[in-house]
C-alpha cells in the first residue's frame, strides 16, 4: 500500500502533468502531421505564455485508450 508520506528519491521518476505541443506527438509515438490531423481536435488545448501550448498528459493518456 502507498504511504501518504512516502519521500520521492532521486531515482524516483516524475513525469509531467503537462506536456508542451513540441514534445505531444513524440509522447504518441507519432509525428506532428497526424498528430494534428487524429488528435489535436480532441484535446484541451492549455495556452503557456504568450506563445506555447500545452495538453494534459492524462487526456492524452485517455485519447490513446479511446482509440
Amino acid at each position: 500500500m502507498d504511504n501518504p508520506g512516502k519521500q520521492i528519491r532521486a531515482t524516483d521518476t516524475v513525469l509531467p502533468r503537462l506536456i508542451r505541443f513540441r514534445d505531444a506527438p513524440n509522447y504518441l509515438g507519432m509525428d506532428r502531421n497526424r498528430f494534428n490531423a487524429e488528435v489535436r481536435g480532441c484535446v484541451t488545448e492549455i495556452p503557456i505564455g504568450a506563445q506555447g501550448v500545452a495538453f494534459d498528459r492524462l487526456e492524452l493518456d485517455a485519447w490513446v485508450r479511446s482509440i
